[in-house]
């Protein structure tokens, strides 16, 4: 090891490593689905995982769930629709294509639709992660595959 590397030492606090293991948790949840593919309709498995969520909520919190309003469940409706659906039409992608590219596609448009929606641009960050895309995706073109690709 070089003597310039010896002095370099990374600090992160709880905080970022919570955040550091959740993105690998999040990572990894591209390449179950993309496996799971080869086993299940797409709306299927959407379908199981909502299940398998609501279960699992209704049974640790379900004195919070007898407290809750229609207004509240008209609400969430629309919201709960959306979100299925996206994870629907997202499953059914992955069909197609591989999980890491599902992964960066779903992470370049999240910033996109913050704009789009809360009327908020993205910072410099955000778009230089963002204009990045096009390094990869040249590799993307039908019958071409990443080497890295799951």
């Amino acid at each position: 090891m070089s003597d310039a590397l010896r002095g370099l030492s990374v600090r992160l606090t709880r905080q970022e490593l919570v955040l550091l293991f959740t993105t690998m948790v999040w990572g990894g949840t591209f390449l179950v689905v993309h496996r799971a593919m080869q086993h299940s309709d797409p709306f299927f498995f959407v379908g199981l995982r909502f299940a398998t969520a609501a279960l699992l909520l209704a049974l640790f919190f379900r004195r919070y769930l007898a407290a809750i309003s229609w207004l509240e469940i008209k609400a969430g409706t629309p919201i709960g629709l959306s979100i299925a659906g996206r994870y629907g039409l997202q499953t059914w992608g992955m069909q197609t294509i591989s999980s890491s590219q599902s992964a960066f596609l779903t992470a370049l448009y999240v910033p996109l639709l913050q704009w789009l929606f809360l009327r908020c641009p993205p910072g410099l960050m955000s778009w230089l992660a963002a204009s990045c895309w096009r390094l990869p995706a040249c590799c993307w073109w039908p019958g071409r595959r990443m080497a890295a690709s799951a």
